[in-house]
């Protein structure tokens, strides 16, 4: 997707709009937040899936929704760390990257909270 709003943003506008720069810099991708993301997301989701291993072969395979739990309460932390510091970390001031991170934090426990119930709908292999 970064790499199809870069091409987005590299063809030619509409000659009467006269605002290529602009466009370009609303549509075309910053690369620190999409590799900031990239990473975020590859080292969150391989710890994830480790802890929720880990529980499942050495702590129990019942509660699935405490397994969810456990991973995302450790996964969701180093994610917003990675991504936000990765991200903004070199272009904004400490207290904003900080309260971008918090915010993170919470949106993404509270959907996490939220969706947990949904959890014991699903049926898996270990039932």
């Amino acid at each position: 997707m970064a790499a199809f709003f870069h091409f987005v943003a590299w063809l030619p506008q509409d000659p009467s709009w006269g605002k290529r720069d602009a466009f370009a810099a609303i549509l075309g991708p910053i690369w620190r937040i999409v590799i900031a993301s990239i990473v975020a997301e590859v080292v969150s989701e391989l710890l994830d899936t480790e802890i929720y291993h880990f529980w499942v072969t050495r702590i129990t395979r019942r509660y699935q929704w405490m397994r969810v739990l456990a991973s995302n309460s450790i996964s969701i932390p180093i994610d917003s760390l990675i991504f936000c510091w990765g991200a903004f970390g070199l272009a904004l001031p400490h207290a904003v990257v900080w309260s971008i991170f918090f915010s993170n934090l919470i949106v993404k426990g509270v959907v996490m909270l939220i969706s947990l119930p949904g959890i014991c709908l699903v049926r898996g292999h270990d039932r």
